[in-house]
């Protein structure tokens, strides 16, 4: 045993030596050095998998931004039109006191030199993410609550160029999300009254959320325990915005910290949105409609968002509801969300305390549009287990068995014998 303990006490120190070797060395930009370093910790212990994994990702981005870096100088060392108009354009948004429409115009100006990873690094280089902070009439266009008509122009100018900045740079991307305005602003944004605001903002979160470095951003810096109440109330929106919103949805959910955020207000904030939204169907957009029900299919993997959903009533009611109405909307669309509830109510009744009810409530609204479902039903014995229902079950579970059997025995002959036969044997 105590030889054990020197050992683990050895391996310990040994690890924290090459992490902070591996830290050195990055310091003094030594990469192949500092991944040999991580590679030695692994070796070491290999359940510290997940910080190797980050800290060589931090290597990773680390030298990539160093070489963006070098071959921007060189670019403008060369005299590249590009890169000298990118450095041109900003010294011009810095003059103070101009007037906003100035403004924008020189934002659209840059956000059209912009093309390449070189005009990229120049931007971050030439502090191109401090135009907010050091220039007034930039700053309060872009943080007004209420905002006028040119503000609007100002902030869409703004989420543009950063969108172009920001495609496939990671620097970039870190810089943005961590300057102190546009994280406090980010969640209002995306709830604007601004159609146009809220497009780009979609756009520019799309880019953090298609990739896993992205992704951990938001997670570290935004507090998420709003978005996914904003982001499904976008279902209600009629153009390209549901969609947006929800493959962004779809991005953050493989996110366990993103899981665990939602769990915080889900009963309190998403859940009655979410209901609402089934509730009314026929109303919203069906396609981003049933994607949100996929979505929250996912959530549901989740054990305290599932028993959150499981034990709310009126959850169960929309979605019953939304099945019911299958028989009314027989389009594509709307099928799409029938499918997509059937398969989170299947998954909600894992949880259920009253399962039997649930289940036989789902049922009676599935044998109601399928004749072949009412043909397999009865074959699996569906018309003794429901006539046992209603003997010991209680007066909802009762309603549910009653509905299924009128189903039944309304097309199936061998329905109709096995309820004839059961009344003479109690005869």
């Amino acid at each position: 045993p105590e030889l054990y303990t020197n050992r683990a006490q050895c391996n310990a120190k040994c690890i924290k030596a090459y992490f902070l070797m591996g830290k050195v060395h990055l310091a003094l930009k030594h990469y192949d050095e500092s991944r040999q370093c991580y590679q030695k910790l692994l070796q070491i212990d290999p359940q510290k998998e997940s910080l190797f994994k980050d800290c060589m990702n931090e290597i990773n981005l680390e030298e990539k931004r160093m070489q963006e870096e070098d071959r921007a100088m060189k670019a403008f060392q060369s005299g590249k039109h590009a890169a000298l108009s990118v450095k041109d354009l900003l010294q011009k948004l810095d003059r103070p006191d101009q007037n906003i429409l100035y403004y924008i115009g020189g934002i659209q100006l840059l956000t059209g030199a912009v093309k390449e990873c070189t005009e990229q690094t120049l931007f971050r280089t030439n502090n191109g993410f401090s135009i907010i902070n050091d220039n007034e009439v930039i700053r309060r266009g872009f943080c007004a609550e209420r905002k006028s008509t040119a503000e609007v122009d100002l902030c869409v100018s703004l989420l543009s160029l950063w969108q172009a900045v920001c495609a496939g740079n990671d620097e970039n991307q870190r810089l943005l999300l961590t300057h102190p305005d546009v994280n406090a602003q980010l969640s209002e944004l995306l709830c604007s009254a601004g159609v146009e605001i809220q497009k780009e903002t979609l756009a520019l979160i799309a880019l953090y959320s298609d990739n896993e470095n992205g992704r951990r951003l938001l997670v570290r810096h935004q507090d998420l325990s709003r978005w996914l109440q904003i982001l499904v109330m976008f279902v209600n929106s009629t153009d390209a915005r549901a969609s947006s919103a929800m493959s962004i949805l779809s991005d953050l959910i493989q996110e366990e910290k993103f899981k665990a955020q939602c769990r915080l207000t889900f009963s309190t904030s998403a859940l009655p949105l979410f209901t609402q939204l089934l509730a009314s169907a026929k109303l919203v957009d069906q396609a981003a409609l049933a994607h949100c029900i996929g979505i929250m299919g996912n959530l549901c993997a989740d054990a305290a968002i599932r028993v959150q959903m499981a034990e709310c009533s009126e959850c169960w009611q929309a979605c019953l509801q939304l099945v019911d109405g299958c028989a009314d909307v027989g389009t594509p669309k709307y099928r799409e969300c029938v499918f997509a509830v059937l398969g989170l109510m299947m998954n909600l009744l894992l949880e259920s305390n009253s399962v039997i009810q649930r289940a036989i409530g789902v049922l009676s609204r599935i044998l109601a549009a399928s004749s072949l479902a009412v043909e397999e039903a009865v074959k699996g014995g569906v018309v003794k287990k429901m006539i046992k229902f209603l003997k010991a079950g209680g007066q909802t579970t009762s309603s549910y068995a009653i509905k299924t059997l009128s189903i039944c025995t309304r097309s199936n002959r061998q329905a109709q014998e096995e309820v004839v036969k059961s009344d003479k044997r109690q005869g």
